[in-house]
């Protein structure tokens, strides 16, 4: 249960970073429709983070958001940084963000027992995908 426990602070940790960068994202989107969409994103990561909260409590456990983050996540802070010069930059950075979080997530969802935590992680997967795959649709189109 531990080691359950350690991965979805991970997922949890991931969470918090996005939900980060997304209100990073909003606070310096020109384009009114893209920033929405943006405030949908992170409202959706913010109900992630929900979830397993309410998991973690269930489990009896805290989250912890002080554990280390793998390689991906401690990254895409840095990455941000160097990137967010216009509305396409912004939308490609966050598709790539996700698509980190995903494939990290995929690797963490391999690894857990407990059918909880799985069917919370897949959910968490899917939509993560999804805004992801809504995010590379837009590149390109909102150029400035």
């Amino acid at each position: 249960m531990a080691q359950i426990c350690e991965d979805m602070n991970t997922v949890y940790n991931g969470e918090q970073i996005a939900v980060d960068l997304y209100d990073r994202f909003v606070k310096d989107i020109k384009n009114l429709e893209l920033k929405q969409y943006m405030v949908k994103a992170m409202q959706e990561h913010l109900r992630h983070l929900q979830d397993i909260e309410v998991y973690l409590e269930f489990t009896g456990v805290k989250p912890n958001s002080a554990l280390p983050l793998a390689g991906a996540f401690a990254n895409i802070k840095l990455m941000m940084e160097n990137k967010l010069k216009d509305d396409d930059e912004m939308i490609k950075t966050a598709a790539e963000g996700e698509r980190m979080g995903v494939s990290t997530y995929e690797n963490i969802y391999g690894k857990l027992k407990d059918k909880k935590a799985k069917d919370l992680l897949d959910s968490i997967i899917k939509k993560d995908l999804n805004i992801a795959q809504r995010l590379e649709g837009m590149v390109n189109t909102y150029g400035n």
